[in-house]
C-alpha cells in the first residue's frame, strides 16, 4: 500500500536539527535480532542534551505544557472525526461463522470489516498510524527538550445479532509485535476491546485489555481480551480492536512506542486482528 511505499521518506523527516525515527531497518544494531535493542541505541543523547541546555527548565516547562495541551486537543478532535466518518466495508474474503440453536449462539470472524486511524502531536518527535487489512500500525516517538506524540488505530468486525436478547461473552484474539524504549521519557501501548451498537448509535462497552510502558519487546505474541455485554435481537454491532501508542519527553529524555514499522529482519511491527468470538453466557 501507499503508506508502505513512503515509509522510508517519513522516517527521514528532520525536526529540530535531529533525524526523527529509525532511518532504515538495517540501521538498527545487531542486538535487534534478539529484541535486545536499548534506548541508548536509538536516541542521540548528546544532541538531546545540546538542544535542552539552550533553554532554562522554566522555559521548557512552559513549552511542554503548550505541546501537551495541543496534542490532547488533536487527539480528542481526531476521535470525534473517526466516530462521525467510520465507514464499514465488507471484506470480499470475509471468513465469518454464525450458529444459532435453541440453547446456544456462536459468532466468529477472522477478517476485519473496517478500520480507521489517526495520529498527531507537537514538539520534537513524530508519529504515524495506518490500517492494512487486519493490521493496525501505530508508532510514536518524542525527544527533549519537549515533545508529546500519539497514534490511534482500530479495526472491527460488524455483524447483525440474530438470536434472542441475551448476555454474551465477547472475546478478541490478536497478535502483538513491536517494542517500547524509554530514556527518561514516558511511553505506552494500550489495547482496548470496544462493543458499539450501530443500530442504536451508542457505545455498549469499552475495556482496556492490555497496557505496558517503559522498555519491552514483543515478537508476534498472541494475546486476547474479553468482556460481557447484553445484545439485542436484530441490532448490528461492531466488535472493535483499538490500539494506541504514546510518547512524551521533557528536558534530556526520549521515548519510543513502535508498533508500526519494520523489524531488523523485515517483519512488520503491528497489532494484528486474529479473530473474535461472541457466545452466550
Amino acid at each position: 500500500m501507499l503508506a508502505r511505499k513512503v515509509v522510508v521518506l517519513l522516517l527521514l523527516l528532520v525536526m529540530a536539527g535531529n533525524v526523527i525515527g529509525i532511518v532504515v531497518a538495517g540501521s538498527e544494531k545487531s542486538q535487534n535480532v534478539n529484541g535486545q535493542l536499548s534506548a541508548n541505541d536509538i536516541f542521540n543523547v548528546s544532541k538531546i542534551k545540546e538542544r535542552s541546555e539552550k533553554y532554562s527548565k522554566e522555559e521548557i516547562q512552559k513549552m511542554y505544557n503548550v505541546v501537551t495541551k495541543r496534542a490532547k486537543e488533536q487527539y480528542s478532535q481526531a476521535l470525534q472525526k473517526i466516530e462521525s466518518r467510520k465507514i464499514w466495508y465488507q471484506n470480499t474474503n470475509d471468513v465469518e461463522t454464525n450458529s444459532v440453536t435453541i440453547n446456544s449462539y456462536y459468532h466468529a470472524d477472522y477478517t476485519a470489516d473496517g478500520g480507521e486511524s489517526a495520529h498527531g502531536g507537537s514538539g520534537v518527535g513524530n508519529s504515524d498510524a495506518w490500517i492494512d487489512g487486519n493490521e493496525i500500525h501505530v508508532w510514536s516517538r518524542a525527544e527533549g527538550p519537549y515533545g508529546e506524540y500519539w497514534a490511534h488505530g482500530r479495526v472491527w468486525d460488524r455483524f447483525t445479532y440474530t438470536a434472542d436478547d441475551h448476555w454474551v461473552k465477547v472475546k478478541v484474539y490478536y497478535y502483538l509485535r513491536g517494542r517500547l524504549l524509554a530514556l527518561g521519557g514516558d511511553n505506552d501501548i494500550s489495547i482496548y476491546l470496544r462493543v458499539y451498537d450501530v443500530t442504536a448509535g451508542t457505545e455498549v462497552d469499552k475495556k482496556l485489555i492490555f497496557n505496558n510502558e517503559g522498555n519491552a519487546y514483543y515478537d508476534n505474541v498472541l494475546k486476547s481480551g474479553q468482556t460481557y455485554v447484553y445484545l439485542k435481537n436484530g441490532h448490528t454491532y461492531d466488535i472493535e480492536l483499538i490500539a494506541e501508542t504514546g510518547a512524551s519527553a521533557f528536558y534530556v529524555s526520549g521515548a519510543l512506542s513502535d508498533f508500526g514499522y519494520w523489524e531488523f529482519d523485515g517483519d512488520w511491527r503491528w497489532v494484528k486482528w486474529y479473530y473474535d468470538e461472541v457466545t452466550w453466557v
